[in-house]
């Protein structure tokens, strides 16, 4: 889109990248630049199991940072041998030591009246974790006033937690605030960790029914590229044009590893063709998405983009033939 939610009309040309603390403990910030703001909303941005370093997912990163928000980006597992139980506590200690970083120095200031989470796969569900807990007061975490899940998955619900043994990580749900907005996001082909998670987020969350939405992203194979709601479409490498704003931030054998552990996950060989520029399952379907749901939580503005299972919402933009792109099935919890 040229404007708008998931629109490329950004309010700043670069993105200034940080980073501090080690193994589960480390984090990276991303900040607006040209201009640079004295303040800004904050956005917790959640990686999905494995994927240790943000390089898969800088494309959607660029675009929220130039959108006019700070990404705080927390590893929360040292690695492949880091007990899921343990993940959620990691990310909570990584936020609240990047949250008093940005309270210093030259960064931008968080505003913390203005702040979103949003996770993919694991990640999911550890943003709906922090959530759950920012909302009892007890750890310190500002209370979100958006939150996205995209395709959640809960370990034992996993095909490789399950088969691993390892326990869920779920907690309570209902203590997310009524006022929350909030969607849940999977894809019809998420072969990796499928809805069991995300119904059962959803249906437990304490967000009013109006706040929010269940919304399946469709496949669509109408033209080329092909458009494949499967559990990597969330991940998008920054848009080649932007390759002096964006500079990747893991040496070249960590961005193989996350690619490769990602090739596990999903079974598919093909990962490094799949993980590329982004597409429209990016500008009009998780950014589109989540521009609207922290635009109408920061702003009271494009909530019907956002939430209600409108034509807004489902809009997916159109082919070069004039071939509209599959809608989403949107669902509400009227």
């Amino acid at each position: 889109p040229a404007a708008g939610p998931g629109g490329r009309d950004y309010a700043h040309g670069r993105v200034r990248i940080s980073s501090a603390g080690s193994g589960d403990g480390q984090y990276w910030l991303f900040e607006p630049a040209d201009p640079t703001p004295y303040q800004a909303p904050v956005v917790v941005f959640l990686h999905g199991w494995g994927a240790m370093v943000p390089d898969p997912y800088l494309g959607w990163i660029d675009h929220i940072v130039r959108k006019g928000r700070i990404v705080i980006f927390p590893r929360y597992q040292a690695g492949l041998t880091t007990p899921p139980a343990a993940m959620t506590d990691h990310a909570e200690a990584a936020v609240l030591a990047a949250l008093e970083e940005l309270s210093r120095g030259a960064h931008v200031r968080p505003e913390a009246d203005k702040v979103a989470f949003v996770g993919h796969s694991l990640g999911g569900v550890i943003a709906a974790n922090l959530a759950a807990r920012a909302a009892t007061g007890d750890g310190g975490l500002p209370v979100p006033s958006a939150l996205m899940v995209v395709e959640p998955g809960d370990p034992p619900l996993t095909r490789l937690g399950d088969s691993l043994g390892q326990p869920s990580i779920m907690e309570d749900y209902g203590a997310i605030p009524r006022q929350t907005l909030m969607l849940v996001v999977v894809g019809d082909e998420d072969r990796t960790v499928g809805e069991r998670t995300a119904r059962i987020l959803f249906e437990r969350a304490g967000a009013a029914p109006a706040n929010k939405n269940y919304v399946i992203l469709r496949s669509d194979r109408h033209g080329r590229p092909e458009l494949v709601a499967d559990h990597v479409a969330p991940a998008a490498l920054r848009p080649a044009e932007a390759d002096s704003e964006v500079p990747a931030v893991a040496s070249p054998w960590m961005r193989g590893l996350a690619l490769r552990l990602y090739a596990v996950l999903t079974g598919r060989p093909d990962l490094g063709e799949r993980v590329q520029e982004p597409d429209a399952l990016d500008f009009y379907g998780f950014w589109k998405l989540f521009d609207a749901l922290t635009d109408a939580a920061f702003y009271f503005r494009h909530r019907e983009v956002a939430l209600g299972d409108t034509p807004q919402q489902r809009y997916m933009g159109l082919w070069s033939d004039g071939v509209p792109v599959r809608e989403p099935e949107g669902l509400t919890a009227e």
